[in-house]
């Protein structure tokens, strides 16, 4: 139900820890009540992050 994602936000927080950057992502609004929580905030959001931004990041090209 892509209607469940209205009105959240998507947060990236970058700061440096011991000279490495640190990516603090968080997905506000998406709570355990929604259809998709869980295989957004299990298996969606990891493929995404660790996965196409790391490949983006490395190549310069998007997986979409």
């Amino acid at each position: 139900n892509k209607q469940e994602w209205t009105g959240t936000k998507l947060l990236f927080e970058l700061s440096n820890v011991a000279g490495r950057t640190r990516l603090r992502f968080s997905h506000i609004g998406l709570t355990r009540d929604k259809e998709c929580y869980e295989a957004c905030s299990r298996e969606g959001w990891q493929i995404v992050i660790g996965k196409y931004l790391l490949d983006y990041l490395n190549t310069g090209r998007a997986h979409f």
